[in-house]
């Protein structure tokens, strides 16, 4: 029986290989398909094809100049701001008088002289840093680690890790 089968499988692949044989000579032997027309349509719907074509070519063409020129005038704003920029101090100098300070504790004299308004706290507030990176802050509770036994395991290695108490 098995013997039969083969015939039949290499009767089977011979087929198969003077069929592909033929066609690839068929194919050879076929002139090759006439090249497509190159020349311009001549109907009227050619024409009007080519003429929505040429003008959405042209809105297009207007719309692209137009953002370039919006563009560049962004860019330049940007680049007079930069330059303002430059010419501006950094800091503030603060001029406080000593009479100014006459009076006052030592908190508030510091205020006066390093120009702040008052000091705040975050506690008890939420902070919008601190939600979304990974300094939580307090927020943050550690949780118990849970231990899984991989050496000197009873029954041998070959199945899943188990959980430790």
């Amino acid at each position: 029986m098995s013997g039969r089968g083969s015939d039949d499988v290499e009767s089977y692949r011979r087929r198969k290989r003077q069929d592909e044989r033929q066609r690839r000579e068929e194919e050879s032997s076929s002139p090759p398909p006439p090249p497509a027309s190159t020349a311009k349509r001549t109907t009227a719907s050619s024409a009007s094809y080519e003429n929505d074509r040429e003008s959405r070519m042209a809105r297009l063409r207007r719309e692209m100049e137009e953002e370039d020129m919006e563009m560049r005038e962004a860019l330049d704003q940007r680049k007079k701001e930069a330059e303002e920029d430059k010419h501006r101090p950094q800091e503030m100098i603060v001029e406080v008088h000593p009479d100014e300070l006459e009076g006052l504790d030592e908190e508030e004299q510091m205020r006066k002289l390093m120009g702040i308004q008052g000091f705040g706290t975050t506690k008890g507030k939420a902070v919008q840093d601190n939600q979304n990176s990974a300094a939580r802050g307090v927020a943050a509770k550690n949780k118990a680690r849970k231990y899984r036994q991989y050496m000197n395991r009873k029954n041998g290695f070959n199945r899943p890790l188990e959980k430790m108490n």
